[in-house]
């Protein structure tokens, strides 16, 4: 749909967007549009980001078809969220606009999430063209469907040549966008024209091949797209990098793990170790320095404390730091100390963050703390014991507080 504003009225809404709903839009790979994410990017983290009524809406869509499609819960409660407000803003328009029917809105469907979906969008009767911003792609196509697309009179001699293999195996072309294009449009075209049911089903096989060639080639560059954004400061172009060795206070026997990260602000580090020790970030944090309190601006703790998003690692080692506390879920109290054991120049191929050793399995979240986790594995070890049933039941007769893999952490690292 398209918006028209009243003579004078403004045509810029304002949307607040803590740190972690950014990051939720940010990693959306509904959200293709490049300007829009570079504004959210640049925008102040205490200020509202600025859209028109369209990218409202654009926004929406992508983020809705996302909360259809993830399986996180906790990522589908962030989105629903950020929708809560969009509409909200949207409906406080709506008593001033005039809302108009606008074909170029009904032809932008939101990103295909599956192969299924990217097939419709190209050869399901949507309205338009294929997607503008198609990538290179890989399609692989056998005998049959090389020689239905060679039978179509309109396909270019460039294709032509390139299909002209001789074999009667598969075999993979790399196509380029004008050609990727040129080749769905008139699959389309055909598909549309076709009367006779073999003929569909021949150019519905070749279609299929190239819709799933085109979903990977996005995928791929939708990842690659997040590495670069998300890891510039983690990855090959860090100009400094620290090994910390974080450690659950209290724990017996102990619980740490020794990670290297690129220097980041103190929110990024929190979500390095929430991944790294294995907290599920269902609660509250906070960090502690030289009498010092750092804390999220969205979590309102204390109007004394620091914001987080806005201090870097690096300027606390320059000030002297060597340790600092890390607080996570104020009820049950794990206090954590971070120890800096050393400042790193990265090389070329040094990929951050990394875990490089660990020991112990972490904590079931909410088991009532230090103390609480230390009757708890008293508990689950003897079968005798009050709450045995209760606390296996509730945590699975699988833990193993020894348990530690450092393969799974750089994984989830890695994401």
């Amino acid at each position: 749909m398209s918006r028209r504003q009243p003579i004078g009225q403004s045509d810029q809404l304002c949307l607040r967007l803590p740190v972690p709903e950014r990051q939720a839009v940010l990693t959306s790979r509904f959200v293709t549009d490049d300007k829009l994410q570079e504004r959210i990017r640049r925008a102040p983290s205490r200020e509202p980001v600025s859209f028109t009524p369209d990218e409202l809406e654009d926004l929406h869509r992508g983020l809705a078809f996302d909360t259809e499609q993830t399986d996180d819960k906790k990522r589908r409660k962030l989105l629903n969220k950020i929708l809560d407000k969009i509409d909200d803003l949207l409906a406080e328009e709506d008593d001033d606009l005039v809302w108009e029917p606008d074909d170029e809105w009904l032809s932008a469907p939101p990103a295909p999430g599956s192969p299924q979906e990217m097939f419709q969008q190209l050869f399901g009767g949507v309205p338009g063209p294929p997607p503008s911003k198609t990538p290179t792609c890989q399609v692989t196509l056998g005998k049959a469907e090389r020689e239905t697309l060679l039978a179509m009179d309109s396909m270019p001699g460039d294709i032509r040549k390139l299909l002209a293999v001789n074999t009667v195996e598969e075999h993979t072309f790399e196509f380029s966008q004008r050609q990727f294009l040129v080749m769905s449009i008139t699959l389309k075209e055909s598909l549309e024209l076709a009367t006779d049911e073999d003929r569909r089903h021949q150019l519905a096989d070749v279609a299929r091949r190239l819709s799933d060639g085109l979903f990977d080639a996005m995928e791929e560059s939708r990842a690659a797209d997040l590495q670069q954004r998300y890891h510039t400061s983690q990855g090959p172009n860090a100009t400094i990098a620290f090994q910390l060795k974080i450690t659950l206070e209290g724990s017996k026997p102990p619980i740490w793990r020794r990670v290297q990260v690129g220097d980041c602000t103190l929110d990024v580090l929190h979500d390095i170790i929430q991944t790294a020790m294995g907290w599920e970030d269902y609660h509250l944090h906070m960090f502690e320095w030289d009498g010092n309190c750092f804390s999220h601006p969205e979590a309102q703790l204390d109007g004394d404390d620091c914001d987080e998003t806005r201090v870097l690692l690096s300027q606390l080692v320059a000030d002297g730091c060597k340790k600092l506390r890390y607080w996570y879920d104020f009820g049950d109290d794990w206090w954590h100390a971070i120890t800096i054991e050393k400042t790193l120049k990265p090389k070329r191929n040094d990929r951050f963050p990394t875990c490089l050793k660990g020991v112990g399995a972490c904590p079931p979240e909410d088991c009532g703390g230090i103390w609480g986790y230390l009757e708890f594995l008293e508990a689950i070890r003897d079968p005798k014991h009050d709450r045995h049933s209760e606390l296996v039941a509730w945590a699975g007769d699988d833990f193993d507080p020894t348990h530690f893999d450092i393969d799974e952490v750089n994984v989830a690292l890695a994401k």
